[in-house]
C-alpha cells in the first residue's frame, strides 16, 4: 500500500481546480470501507478540499472493471499494457483520476477515469 507521503508527492502533479497551485495536505486521519481509505487533501494555497482514496484490499477484487481497465492501460514510458492502482481521486464532480504504476518499467503516471469507472 502506498504511504501518505508518498500520495502528497504524486498530488503535485495535480493542480487544484479553484487556484492552479499545486501543493496539498492530505490529512492522516481515514475513513474505512470494504475496500478503501478515504483521506481528505487540502489545498495548502486555497484550503479547497476533495477526496483521495487508497485501496486496501487487491482491485481485480473490489471493482473487476477498473481492474481490467488498469490491465489494458498502456504506460506512457515503455508503453506496454498494464498498470497498477495507487491511489484515486476525485478532485472535481465530474473528474477521476487514478494515480498508478506500470506493472513493467515501474514508472508512475496518472490516467483520468472512463466514466464507467467513476459511476
Amino acid at each position: 500500500m502506498i504511504s501518505l507521503d508518498q500520495v502528497q508527492t504524486r498530488l503535485a502533479g495535480l493542480q487544484c481546480p479553484i487556484c492552479k497551485q499545486s501543493a496539498f495536505f492530505v490529512h492522516p486521519r481515514a475513513e474505512e470501507s470494504f475496500a478503501e481509505q478515504f483521506y481528505k487533501a487540502r489545498c495548502n494555497h486555497c484550503g479547497y478540499m476533495f477526496q483521495v482514496s487508497v485501496p486496501t484490499k487487491p482491485i481485480h477484487l473490489a471493482d473487476p472493471d477498473t481492474a481490467q481497465w488498469l490491465a489494458e492501460l498502456p504506460c506512457p514510458v515503455c508503453q506496454a499494457a498494464g498498470a497498477r492502482a495507487d491511489f484515486r481521486c476525485i478532485p472535481t464532480v465530474r473528474e477521476s483520476l487514478y494515480f498508478v504504476t506500470c506493472t513493467h518499467c515501474h514508472s508512475p503516471f496518472q490516467e483520468r477515469a472512463p466514466m464507467e469507472a467513476f459511476e
